[in-house]
């Protein structure tokens, strides 16, 4: 199948065991909706309180993960491991707890879905936040185009993870029966220069879907 998400990623056991990665299809994981008990005791424990926070990483820290921005081919996604492919793709978290302000995240994933670039969103795995997958022109400039895209998204009043951006970065494996997907996503153009801040001026048209100037 032609898509964007059609691409090998590596997969690990939890967050704290990557002594057997895996690789995977990416496509593949994505579209596999068996319901997870794991997943539903996370959500369960919403809304996040002080009194639930431990009980909620404990859970969490059980869920598979995937590395979305690159294929480690010969050991674990650390930073001192080398043997790793590019997918081409950038994994972008909206996390709740930095979103407060945005009251129902099903339709900031409507919202989003009108953005071409974007190839897939999802529910995070608590359910309050969305995993956004978008590929990208450039994928040894993973970094300048995260840089980039965060500068677009602070604009719409929306906050991403920056702990998310190196190749090394784990995504947790989430569950959404209703996520957005599109596999012919347009490539992300756009790159910012952490060291001059300047911004190409290519991102899509649809960002006017917010009634924003074209960036």
């Amino acid at each position: 199948m032609e898509s964007v998400l059609n691409v090998n990623v590596t997969k690990y056991k939890s967050v704290k065991d990557r002594s057997k990665p895996m690789e995977v299809n990416l496509w593949e994981v994505l579209s596999d909706k068996t319901p997870s008990k794991t997943i539903d005791k996370l959500r369960e424990l919403m809304p996040r309180t002080p009194q639930n926070e431990l009980e909620r990483q404990t859970v969490k820290i059980q869920l598979e993960a995937i590395t979305v921005n690159a294929n480690y081919f010969n050991g674990a996604a650390k930073q001192d491991n080398p043997n790793y492919k590019e997918t081409g793709l950038m994994f972008i978290d909206i996390d709740g707890k930095d979103n407060l302000h945005i009251k129902c995240m099903e339709k900031l994933k409507a919202d989003l879905s009108k953005i071409a670039n974007i190839a897939y969103i999802e529910l995070s795995c608590s359910g309050d936040g969305l995993h956004v997958l978008m590929p990208i022109l450039t994928p040894k400039d993973l970094s300048a185009h995260y840089e980039a895209v965060n500068d677009h998204f602070k604009r719409l009043g929306i906050v991403i993870d920056k702990q998310v951006k190196g190749v090394t970065r784990l995504k947790y494996l989430s569950k959404d029966p209703f996520a957005f997907v599109r596999h012919d996503a347009i490539p992300y153009a756009a790159i910012l220069n952490s060291e001059d801040r300047q911004s190409q001026e290519q991102f899509n048209d649809s960002m006017e879907r917010y009634g924003k100037k074209k960036v």
